[in-house]
């Protein structure tokens, strides 16, 4: 199965690291491999890191920073047979609209 990783994502494309979609700006975590999403002028971060837990899955969390709580929101399922671009187009697509949200 071609599922992206995390490791993809930014090894393969390190110009994401410092990746932005509008006010929130990707945050990598070497430790774990997570990659959440922060806005300076917010108090959570939210993390979807593909294959995370399961392979093919994208699971959405919310970390709310100022009382250290972690919500589990929903997952996302990953297409099989799909391309690494249109993966990671479903990707990007998905957490845009997550963000508008919050």
């Amino acid at each position: 199965m071609n599922y992206i990783t995390p490791q993809y994502i930014i090894e393969q494309n390190p110009q994401l690291q410092n990746s932005q979609l509008t006010d929130w700006k990707l945050e990598y975590d070497e430790m774990s491999g997570s990659i959440g999403w922060v806005n300076e002028n917010r108090n959570f971060i939210v993390w979807a890191t593909p294959n995370f837990e399961e392979e093919g899955v994208i699971p959405v969390s919310l970390h709310d920073t100022l009382n250290d709580e972690y919500t589990d929101l929903f997952e996302y399922v990953l297409q099989t047979g799909s391309s690494l671009e249109e993966q990671y187009e479903f990707w990007i697509t998905s957490i845009q609209k997550v963000l508008h949200f919050i």
